[in-house]
């Protein structure tokens, strides 16, 4: 009888873990060089309003930075990010409506996502980019959630649930 309900909790869980998609993963992208950005977009960009697919290269357009920084720090921090294949010169611009849409930032180098432009996902690790004589250093890094108290509760509450159901059953 305990084997048979440990086994339909277990199969109950595992549903529930299968059922659950993957979801987007915040990540940071800090951008250094002679001119400098920092946002944070997810691993999936086609979450993001504003994301528009083309042949060779996807934007997301009137992107708030939120927390992070465009080169000119507008109140605002509203801008428009294109993201090239690697047959594109690959790397990524960045445009500031503050400039009137004037290209604020052209960097050059490998493609920062895997996919195709209308599918894309953000790849992570730090990239090498360029203008002419400028370098760049892209790094694109995962933003680790912080456990709420709340979930730590919610977990040891289950834990002892299932501790004191299978005690009952024992006794």
């Amino acid at each position: 009888m305990i084997r048979t309900n440990l086994k339909i909790i277990a199969l109950t869980a595992a549903a529930f873990v299968a059922g659950t998609g993957a979801y987007a993963v915040p990540l940071q992208f800090s951008l250094s060089g002679p001119q400098e950005a920092n946002f944070v977009l997810d691993s999936d960009p086609t979450t993001v309003s504003g994301f528009l697919a083309e042949s060779n290269r996807f934007e997301i357009n009137n992107y708030d930075a939120g927390l992070g920084a465009f080169p000119t720090n507008t109140a605002d921090n509203l801008g428009t990010i294109y993201f090239f294949l690697a047959s594109s010169d690959g790397g990524f611009n960045l445009l500031d409506p503050s400039s009137n849409d004037q290209l604020t930032i052209s960097t050059f180098g490998p493609q920062l996502f895997t996919g195709t432009t209308s599918n894309p996902t953000f790849s992570t690790g730090v990239f090498s980019l360029a203008n002419g004589n400028d370098s760049y250093s892209l790094s694109i890094t995962e933003i680790q959630p912080i456990p709420l108290p709340a979930t730590a509760l919610l977990l040891l509450g289950g834990l002892l649930g299932l501790g004191s159901f299978a005690r009952r059953k024992r006794a």
